[in-house]
């Protein structure tokens, strides 16, 4: 792919990129709304390591990635991701998700 070509994914493709990069929110979110614990971004990381495919290493990388610019950018959301899809329009592909936050974390 020349330098100046963007990606041009599928609804398929851009669902398997978009899961990872959920995946992680999610996974720092909920470690997020239990102060001290990294319960969930340990069982994602374990889940990745075990998962194997083409290439394991590149996708910790990516989750690690990810959560650092969660951890960093995003520290104050708290909102998970519930139900989500791609959604084809005029424009393109776009996301549509809901959000939540558990009830004691509403302010």
């Amino acid at each position: 792919m020349a330098q100046h070509e963007l990606w041009s994914p599928g609804p398929d493709q851009l669902r398997n990129a978009l899961s990872i990069a959920i995946a992680s929110w999610n996974a720092a979110t909920l470690d997020a709304w239990k102060p001290g614990t990294t319960a969930e971004t340990d069982a994602l990381r374990r889940s990745l390591e075990a998962a194997g495919g083409a290439d394991p290493q590149a996708m910790l990388v990516l989750f690690e990635g990810l959560l650092a610019r969660k951890r960093t950018l995003f520290a104050d959301d708290l909102r998970a991701v519930g139900k989500w899809d791609v959604v084809r329009s005029e424009q393109g592909y776009s996301l549509s998700a809901d959000g939540y936050l558990p009830h004691n974390l509403v302010q």
